[in-house]
């Protein structure tokens, strides 16, 4: 009876210590928290840097963007991380692709455009809560390893269209908009990539993201002061922008442990 009743404990205290063992949340040698920046690249037929009108015929015609991004992380349990991302945008767009269906009025005389000219400014920024998972199949242990991660967040971004021109059939006219557009939008982002320790407390981390976003609110008034069908174009033009802007990119950063 004896021997049954500690074969018992035994089992009991195995389990227990299982169960226990289960929950320890290792990190990498101890540290659960990390820093990071780096940068993320993708090619696009927008230049990265703005054009005035009659720069533009000097733009490439395929460029590979690179922007800034900055994380913070910490290990929920061995397989899964969460972060916070910011990537900040940094880009133009090329305006002689929109519809010439706009009308404005310079010095209250109609206008119908014909075209658009220069690339105007893109700055902004995504922010995402994001979560990794480390496959134990391939001897990941969060953070390090073989992962897919997941995240949603705003993207905010405006552009300033007073440097465009526009031509119709009797000239060229500078804009005189004085405003900012801005939209903002919802972020889906998708990674699949592989982190490295490179030292006690360096890791690296290498990988491909898509970005998709969604929506859309704008800053257009009531008003009328002979731009408002340019705001709403180029607002949509924004839009559309900024929905590819993203959508398929490499990222390389370098992160701190503690």
């Amino acid at each position: 009876m004896i021997r049954v009743s500690l074969l018992a404990a035994l089992i009991a205290l195995s389990s227990v210590g299982a169960m226990a063992q289960k929950q320890v949340i290792s990190g990498y040698l101890g540290k659960r928290n990390y820093a990071s920046i780096g940068m993320e690249m993708g090619l696009s037929q927008h230049p990265q840097k703005a054009y005035l009108p009659g720069e533009r015929f000097d733009a490439p015609d395929v460029v590979f963007s690179q922007d800034l991004i900055m994380c913070v992380g910490r290990n929920l349990n061995n397989k899964w991380v969460a972060e916070m991302n910011v990537t900040f945008i940094n880009t133009s767009m090329d305006v002689q692709e929109l519809t010439n269906s706009a009308s404005v009025r310079i010095n209250n005389v109609p206008k119908s455009v014909n075209r658009y000219m220069g690339t105007p400014k893109v700055t902004g920024a995504n922010v995402d809560l994001n979560f990794k998972y480390y496959f134990p199949k391939y001897g990941s242990l969060a953070p390090i390893g073989y992962y897919l991660g997941l995240g949603i967040g705003p993207t905010f971004a405006k552009s300033d269209p007073s440097k465009m021109e526009l031509t119709d059939y009797q000239g060229t006219y500078q804009l005189f908009v004085t405003e900012k557009t801005k939209v903002q939008m919802t972020n889906f982002m998708f990674s699949l990539g592989i982190t490295r320790a490179i030292s006690k407390s360096i890791l690296l981390d290498f990988g491909t993201s898509m970005n998709i976003a969604w929506g859309g609110a704008n800053n257009l008034d009531i008003t009328d002061d002979g731009y408002r069908e340019l705001r709403e174009q180029f607002h949509g033009a924004l839009q559309h922008r900024m929905s590819l802007y993203s959508l398929s990119n490499l990222y390389l950063s370098a992160g701190y442990l503690f």
